[in-house]
């Protein structure tokens, strides 16, 4: 074995968990000393820069890896993923239209420009090339994935379900039970938590009986999050701890964080303060010592939520404010950011602060893919609108709202606290 095989081996052997990055790092650059032009070290270089959220770095060996006469196409992909990050949207659909000249039957290709389009609240062009995407590989279940989400996004709620019943008939056949995750985001999206739960189900024992345990991490993750969204919180807390052993089972630090912040929010939600705040302490200590940028918005998440239930709000907006600050552009990085603009109004309202509870709303409204896993936040966003209208006096407003937000959840589960809130304050105005 060569010095640059060795080196090359250790590089990707180490990039496996955030933990050992900087070993992997070692490694590559040990590779560029000795071959400046080697794309397999400026490819790993550019994957770990992405996950530390290195941006302009991880840019730098992409484009290293590009300059290459007949470079992959995943090279390509990966450059796209970090202009958008970076908010670049233009520069990255040039880039993926430029290799689509070489290479036009590249159906990956024309997703990738889809949720370039749908990072930019573009649905319409964004379904577009998902249907390029389809016509060229009608067989890939990922085609669906992106088509539910568009439609999703978009508003079009009968679309998106039976893109995402589609995508449940292709994920069954090829034994990836993670993929249900789409369509339990969806359900829940739309108050209909009792279906999310049951997809919940169906993909646990999916995931044991093909043997793939780590997904199993994941969808105790969004377990969690649905059952603390339908008012079980005490259900999610487990859901969460389940979600933890697994991930440090894997060494999977980020969904670590991930499964120490769904905690801190079920206790939250339970009243137990102190044990939420243990969680935020145990969080913090592990944002600090990471590597990566922009992971302290989960302690802040929960830290903000306890100074809510405290009565701090002046203290709540302060920590919220810093972690909205963090948030990326639009992009794949995007999924949970509804929750910080969520919290943070919540804050302002506990301070009254209607007005700027009012423009942090609006703002989560203008999210796109950040709004993917907490489409049930944006939905009540609107019902929460409402209430700060007529508080106001704005009556049309008020009303605006309301039956934007009874539209969205006019199939969510009977008994739902909210709507029949919102029927009854509709009626009185």
């Amino acid at each position: 074995v060569s010095d640059r095989e060795r080196y090359i081996i250790e590089g990707d052997f180490y990039r496996g968990t955030e933990k050992t990055y900087d070993k992997a790092i070692r490694a590559y650059t040990k590779v560029l000393e000795l071959y400046p032009d080697d794309t397999f070290a400026h490819n790993g270089l550019g994957l770990i820069n992405g996950g530390l959220q290195e941006w302009n770095q991880a840019a730098e060996h992409y484009r290293a890896c590009i300059s290459k006469p007949g470079a992959p196409y995943l090279n390509y992909e990966n450059l796209a993923g970090v202009y958008a990050a970076m908010g670049q949207y233009d520069k990255a659909e040039e880039l993926l239209r430029g290799f689509l000249k070489t290479a036009p039957q590249t159906a990956s290709a024309y997703r990738v420009l889809a949720d370039n389009f749908m990072y930019q609240g573009r649905y319409d062009e964004a379904l577009a090339e998902a249907e390029k995407a389809f016509a060229l590989a009608p067989d890939i279940i990922e085609n669906h994935v992106t088509m539910g989400l568009a439609y999703m996004l978009k508003g079009d709620a009968v679309r998106a379900e039976d893109e995402y019943k589609k995508l449940l008939e292709g994920a069954l056949k090829a034994g990836r039970p993670w993929r249900r995750g789409a369509i339990i985001m969806f359900y829940a999206s739309r108050g209909r938590y009792k279906l999310a739960l049951e997809q919940i189900g169906l993909a646990t024992e999916q995931a044991r009986q093909v043997g793939e345990a780590p997904w199993l991490a994941m969808i105790n993750f969004f377990a969690a999050w649905v059952y603390s969204s339908a008012g079980m919180p005490g259900d999610g807390l487990k859901a969460a701890e389940q979600a933890f052993r697994r991930a440090a089972a894997d060494e999977n630090l980020g969904l670590m964080r991930n499964a120490l912040w769904a905690q801190g929010l079920c206790l939250v939600a339970m009243k137990s303060l102190d044990r939420a705040q243990s969680k935020a302490d145990e969080l913090k200590a592990m944002a600090e010592a990471s590597m990566v940028k922009g992971v302290g918005s989960g302690w802040r998440e929960i830290q903000a939520r306890i100074e809510i239930e405290k009565g701090n709000y002046g203290k709540a907006v302060e920590l919220e404010t810093a972690a909205v600050a963090m948030l990326p552009a639009q992009s794949g990085f995007s999924l949970a950011d509804g929750f910080f603009y969520d919290t943070l109004a919540r804050a302002y309202e506990g301070a009254g602060d209607l007005e700027n509870a009012r423009k942090t709303y609006e703002r989560l409204q203008a999210l796109t893919f950040g709004r993917f896993a907490s489409g049930n936040l944006y939905a009540l966003s609107f019902y929460r609108v409402g209430m700060i209208a007529e508080k106001t006096g704005d009556k049309a407003a008020a009303r605006k709202n309301y039956e934007k937000f009874l539209e969205m959840w006019k199939d969510a589960d009977p008994g739902l606290p909210e709507p029949a809130d919102a029927r009854r304050r509709l009626a009185a105005l």
